[in-house]
């Protein structure tokens, strides 16, 4: 198996779970701080370096959403490669996976497409013709039934279970053990059993 060189964008708790899988799998990882660290820090044993240090590697941008949106435009912008990172112990069959996306163990994929920079925690399911846009951050044990199709810069919490043909908008929250079975509008915060909206994120700012 080639050794990839990894670049996590953020390294809060997140990051170090996903340091901690891809280092077990054999590849190697610099954590990168937020944007103006120097790279001459260490952060457990490892180099951090500024994000916008030139490398050859590949950069997996970490946060919420919102924030791993940003990242994404900047290492865009910086014309930094992104690549995918997918656990040996996650199982994707006839799915499609944008650059940037991180699938950690256990979860299984089966004839969904996801977009770019999307973070797919450990156990989680996305059944056939489910669609999940960019930016996405499906939780440990989330669940998106068939034909679900899931807006750009969501959360969908863990153990949370959309139901078959379901859309859930852009810039939402599906909160933790959530089961939603209607339409969810975009800026939505939404929690319980079945899913009922709370305040909007829109009048949280």
């Amino acid at each position: 198996m080639t050794m990839t060189d990894y670049v996590l964008w953020g390294c809060g708790g997140g990051g170090q779970e996903v340091r901690i899988v891809i280092e077990a799998e054999e590849h190697r990882v610099v954590l990168c701080f937020e944007d103006g660290v120097s790279g001459d820090r260490v952060w457990q044993g490892i180099s951090v370096v500024s994000p916008i240090e030139e490398r050859e590697s590949v950069l997996l941008t970490m946060g919420e959403p919102e924030v791993r949106a940003a990242r994404w435009q900047t290492g865009r912008e910086l014309r930094m490669s992104f690549g995918q990172f997918v656990s040996r112990h996650a199982v994707i069959q006839q799915s499609t996976l944008g650059s940037g996306t991180i699938v950690l163990p256990g979860s299984v994929l089966m004839g969904s497409r996801v977009a770019e920079n999307v973070l797919v925690g450990p156990m989680v399911c996305v059944n056939h013709e489910c669609v999940v846009d960019a930016h996405c951050h499906l939780a440990p044990g989330a669940m998106l039934l068939g034909g679900v199709h899931v807006g750009e810069a969501t959360t969908i919490g863990a153990h949370a279970v959309i139901l078959p043909r379901l859309l859930v908008g852009c810039h939402c929250v599906v909160g933790a053990g959530a089961v939603v079975t209607h339409d969810v509008p975009d800026g939505s915060r939404v929690v319980g059993v079945p899913a009922r909206p709370v305040e909007r994120r829109t009048e949280m700012m």
